[in-house]
């Protein structure tokens, strides 16, 4: 007779292999996979240190706010570039950085931030809410510090001045043959 194999042995043999620790044994000259029991070596485990109890400064909680909101969906970053944007900004220059950023990009990131946020409780959100809201809101105000020399940012709008109109391939061959022949 055979062994007798339970439902509960092979889920606990399942499990061990999920959670062992698996480790390759030369038996016979053959190589097999085994499954340590013992748990991982402590090292693998992170601790607590005192560096990592420390309070986060606001910026690194601004910081941490804004990745758990794109975190959970892969492609957030790619789609809601503004907010990629503000959140590598925060992680490397901090809140002195975002405040450098153009205030289109600021505006379009707080509009997409409170699309995407429903509860505003945790401190992180509420303080990159606050901040953004005054960044997009002091963009608007004029400048009196700004001179007439300096390079501002475009306010063409392609959208409201773009004109297109249907002409006819006679047309068409003029203004192609006036073109080519200048080359």
């Amino acid at each position: 007779m055979g062994k007798r194999f339970s439902i509960g042995s092979s889920v606990r043999s399942a499990w061990r292999a999920l959670t062992g620790q698996l480790t390759l044994r030369r038996e016979g000259g053959k190589l097999r996979v085994a499954v340590d029991d013992k748990p991982a070596a402590k090292s693998a485990a992170p601790r607590a240190t005192p560096a990592a109890a420390a309070p986060q400064t606001e910026d690194q909680r601004m910081t941490a706010a804004l990745a758990a909101v794109l975190d959970p969906h892969p492609r957030s970053r790619k789609v809601f570039r503004h907010l990629a944007v503000i959140e590598a900004t925060l992680r490397k220059q901090g809140a002195e950085g975002v405040k450098q950023l153009p205030p289109a990009v600021v505006a379009t990131a707080l509009s997409q931030l409170q699309g995407l946020v429903d509860d505003w409780s945790g401190p992180g959100l509420t303080a990159l809410r606050r901040m953004l809201s005054v960044e997009a809101l002091e963009s608007t105000q004029p400048n009196p510090a700004l001179r007439a020399s300096e390079v501002r940012p475009s306010g063409f709008n392609a959208a409201s001045r773009l004109q297109v109109t249907d002409i006819s391939v006679s047309e068409f061959n003029r203004v192609a043959g006036v073109g080519a022949s200048r080359l």
